[in-house]
């Protein structure tokens, strides 16, 4: 026996399924937009607040600089700067993976 649902006035149960998939999905997508809208809001200010700290840094090293300069030459001295201190290493292998010697 085929019941219709139009006479009836039921609303099949895939229907109702559905409806509540997308009332799922539509509030997952809203959540998952504003936890990135927040994510991208703490990034930056993050990102501008590191900038700053950076910036004062540089600022701070440069104007010692200029004090040591200004003290050498009033003792009559020469200022010299110091070296970068970083390392540079190159690992190099053969092209069948095989150590050097």
């Amino acid at each position: 026996a085929v019941v219709s649902t139009q006479s009836t006035g039921m609303i099949p149960q895939s229907h109702i399924a559905r409806q509540n998939y997308n009332t799922k999905q539509q509030t997952l997508f809203t959540n998952q937009q504003s936890i990135l809208e927040k994510q991208i809001k703490e990034n930056t200010d993050y990102a501008a607040k590191k900038t700053m700290e950076l910036i004062n840094t540089y600022k701070m090293q440069e104007s010692n600089k200029q004090i040591l300069i200004n003290e050498a030459k009033s003792t009559n001295s020469i200022y010299v700067e110091q070296e970068p201190q970083y390392l540079l290493l190159v690992l190099m292998r053969s092209l069948n993976r095989i150590p050097q010697k």
